[in-house]
């Protein structure tokens, strides 16, 4: 089968700018919804000729390598501002982060490879997002808008971010402070659908009626020290409820775990060998480049391939991938067996997170291809040419964004991050942090238990423009909500793409 140039050009540009708009998103907002239904639609629109049947293994190889990139630049955002976060005048050699990421989307790629016959083939899985893309594409055959939509939505959230971030001349808060001005924040709460109403409504009762009521009562000495107080208990809060997830997904795939292992396949003489081979490689790249030593290296390839098989498990039964978490539960494994300097924890979770993130994508790229028929080494070829190419794109826009921002500040808050930070360094007032784990455990039993967390966390100027794009989303009408769908993430993309390359030209101005 051949790929087209045009295949190639269009896969190559939406890696690009999906890249550097989830990498911008997740840093500004803290959360990043899957791409894969705006770059299959994109795909669609941009590869489907006039009067012809559409090519799908185009369309889907295209989709593959723009999406490539965009869980990669979320797992950085949510981990590597951490090393900044604990030491704002640390400098990590731009190889090294190069060599991290590609490290992790090496294993990630690896292990999609590996798990790919066992999860679609000889136990399938639904993978919902997979699913989803692909009954879309196959709705999309007869309906000409989707293009449109997605091209004016984007332009228009382009031109305000460009009006409001280089020109000055729209505000970035209005009501005092407590509503970010951002048609991403908005478009996102759309995508959120109901759970962003929680996560407004918790900031809302926290930091606009409990925060304020208890520092004038008394019960706090001052905003500062109540302020620090509820952040303590959401990063508590964030962890557990992440970690208790993930235990119940584990709880309740048991019995699949059992078929997968009575299963001989990982165990050919051939996968050993390659795996073996692969591993040393990487083992001996990680010991020479990165301050992790001899035992972190070793004990890590074998940790992340296990958690990457329950990113797919997790991505595979409920469409969603908690790549930080499952990072973060490398880590945890790997300090029970032996010390870990700060640095080094969060570059064994960047690592982990990297290859959680590119496996539950490919999957889902994996899943799409099944149902309408691709070759999925076509598919696979496309990951690894655009996964490097977002790593590239990813490293470049994150330092551009180090060099003219602040990570922490109103407009790049990085949430994840800054929990893991304080949680290492003991920023933050061990007690209630103990509590917010505690009650994250209870609170992790619910389906919004992340989203509470979230709210409670995130400055009320985030969880404000959220709660009304899930407003808007609850107030649109069923049948066009589809087409919502669309323009929210246009919205997404546009204030991103824009936001990426103003970062880029005032570092580029900087150093003139």
């Amino acid at each position: 089968m051949r790929i087209h140039i045009s295949t190639i050009l269009v896969g190559l540009i939406g890696c690009i700018v999906i890249s550097a708009s989830s990498l911008y998103t997740a840093l500004r907002l803290g959360a990043l919804p899957w791409p894969l239904f705006l770059a299959a639609l994109t795909s669609y629109s941009l590869l489907k000729r006039k009067n012809q049947l559409p090519d799908f293994t185009q369309i889907n190889v295209a989709h593959t390598m723009m999406t490539s990139g965009s869980m990669i630049a979320g797992a950085v955002a949510f981990v590597l501002p951490a090393v900044f976060f604990m030491n704002p005048q640390a400098s990590v050699p731009l190889p090294q982060v190069f060599i991290l990421i590609a490290v992790g989307t090496i294993i990630g790629l690896a292990s999609s490879w590996l798990y790919r016959p066992f999860f679609l083939e000889k136990f399938p899985l639904p993978f919902p997002i997979g699913t989803a893309t692909a009954q879309i594409l196959n709705a999309v055959q007869h309906k000409g808008k989707t293009g449109v939509i997605l091209l004016t939505s984007g332009i228009f959230s382009a031109a305000f971010a460009f009006m409001r971030d280089f020109f000055r001349k729209i505000p970035v808060v209005a009501l005092g402070g407590n509503f970010l001005v951002s048609p991403m924040a908005v478009g996102l709460g759309f995508l959120l659908k109901t759970s962003g109403i929680i996560w407004a409504v918790s900031g809302i009762l926290i930091h606009a009626l409990i925060i304020p009521i208890s520092t004038q009562h008394g019960l706090f000495s001052d905003l500062a020290h109540a302020q620090l107080w509820m952040k303590s208990l959401s990063m508590g809060l964030m962890i557990s409820c992440g970690m208790m997830y993930l235990l119940i997904s584990l709880w309740q795939n048991r019995s699949f775990f059992a078929l997968i292992f009575k299963n001989r396949s990982f165990t050919r003489p051939s996968a050993v060998f390659v795996a073996a081979i692969s591993a040393l490689a990487i083992w001996a790249l990680l010991i020479t480049y990165t301050p992790l030593t001899m035992l972190q290296a070793a004990l890590l390839i074998p940790i992340v391939l296990c958690t990457n098989f329950l990113s797919c498990i997790i991505c595979g039964k409920t469409g969603i991938n908690p790549l930080e978490k499952l990072g973060l539960t490398g880590f945890l494994c790997i300090v029970l067996i032996t010390k870990v300097l700060p640095l080094q924890a969060i570059f064994i979770v960047l690592i982990g997170a990297v290859a959680c993130g590119l496996c539950g994508d490919l999957m889902n790229d994996f899943q799409v291809g099944k149902v309408m028929h691709s070759p999925p080494g076509l598919m696979f070829l496309a990951e690894i040419f655009g996964a490097f190419c977002g790593i590239i794109i990813t490293v470049i826009v994150f330092f551009a964004i180090k060099t003219t921002a602040s990570f922490g500040s109103e407009n790049f808050p990085a949430p994840q991050a800054a929990a893991l930070s304080a949680m290492l360094s003991g920023k933050i007032y061990s007690g209630i942090f103990i509590l917010g784990l505690a009650l994250g455990l209870l609170l992790g039993l619910s389906r919004y238990g992340i989203m509470t967390a979230l709210g409670i966390y995130m400055p009320l100027a985030i969880s404000m423009p959220i709660g009304l794009g899930s407003l808007i989303y609850l107030l649109t009408p069923k049948k066009i909500q589809e087409q919502g769908a669309l323009a929210a993430g246009g919205l997404l993309m546009g204030e991103g793409l824009t936001g990426s390359l103003i970062a880029l030209w005032e570092m580029f101005k900087l150093k003139t």
